[in-house]
């Protein structure tokens, strides 16, 4: 329903409306033409480019050029095309301008390379891809507890997965530092937590380092990622989520008031992230919402000072059972 008071038990309006008022994508005739914005990965084809269809049409069996990175062409031939319908993938023989489309069987490609006529290959605009701002070791469980929790525990197992994580994980990156160590670097916290979680629940055992942010050198200057906060909270907190973020080195760019609640937003660097939000819910008693994301690097804001207070881990004298 296009009333909002009237609730209904599907979406066909909202897309009714979108086929009314979104312009179709226009036709545009000459050579084939695509710019690869996302890829997948099948254990079967390999990797698989997808992309939308600039100029032209592509066919099944076509031979094309791919334009590389660094200027080079070099030729190509589609196995198969596939367009998107619903919620999978259909295998068609040809595609026109306009359509989103998969491709198998390019190899050696990456995010920002054109799909270009043989006769005529003409590279499209390269987009970017956020470079890892946070990195973290990974290395193979060598505590007393070794083999209890999961099914892959050897080096080999987890060097194999974190390869075939690279093959669909456009922005990680994996450097070996040792025959069973290597620096995992990826855009933040949460991607990091999302891999290292995965690889739990298949059954790799593994141990990790504390995060580390990656700095840069930027015209002799060191610089940090900077991340923009928002933390949502009743007015009651408001203070404290502000005292909270500062001592992390964050800036209070907005504050605006929401009935009850305030929103708040901060520029915080991304090593101030780390165990945030546990000490953000703990003050707001739970109350509190909070979102982050990438920003941009920015000079190093200084030392943050961690945790004030101490922990007793012995109260007396006796022997200790691990």
């Amino acid at each position: 329903s296009t009333d909002w008071r009237k609730p209904t038990d599907n979406i066909s309006v909202l897309l009714d409306t979108i086929i009314e008022h979104i312009p179709a994508p226009e036709y545009i005739d000459g050579p084939s033409q695509m710019l690869i914005t996302s890829l997948d990965f099948s254990s079967y084809v390999g990797r698989i480019a997808i992309g939308r269809i600039h100029r032209g049409e592509l066919h099944e069996g076509q031979d094309i050029v791919l334009c590389k990175r660094d200027g080079s062409t070099v030729k190509q031939r589609i196995k198969e095309l596939h367009i998107f319908e619903g919620m999978g993938r259909t295998k068609v023989e040809s595609a026109a301008s306009g359509e989103i489309c998969a491709l198998v069987g390019i190899d050696g490609f990456e995010i920002g390379d054109t799909i270009a006529d043989i006769n005529t290959p003409e590279a499209l605009p390269r987009i970017a891809i956020d470079e890892p701002t946070m990195s973290m070791t990974f290395t193979n469980n060598d505590s007393p507890f070794f083999g209890k929790e999961g099914k892959f525990c050897t080096s080999r197992h987890i060097q194999d997965r974190l390869q075939k994580e690279l093959e669909k994980n456009l922005a990680l990156r994996v450097e070996p530092i040792a025959a069973d160590k290597w620096i995992v670097s990826g855009r933040g916290v949460l991607h990091l937590s999302v891999l290292i979680e995965t690889m739990r629940r298949e059954g790799y055992e593994l141990q990790v380092g504390q995060p580390q942010v990656i700095y840069k050198n930027i015209d002799g200057v060191k610089c940090e990622p900077i991340e923009d906060l928002t933390i949502n909270v009743p007015e009651e907190y408001s203070s404290k989520m502000i005292d909270m973020v500062t001592r992390r080195k964050g800036e209070m760019t907005a504050m605006e008031t929401q009935g009850d609640r305030v929103n708040i937003e901060f520029d915080i660097p991304s090593r101030g992230i780390i165990g945030l939000r546990t000490n953000v819910l703990t003050g707001s008693q739970g109350e509190a919402i909070m979102a982050h994301r990438f920003k941009e690097y920015q000079p190093y804001k200084g030392e943050i000072t961690r945790r004030t207070n101490g922990s007793m881990v012995a109260l007396e004298t006796g022997t200790a059972f691990a």
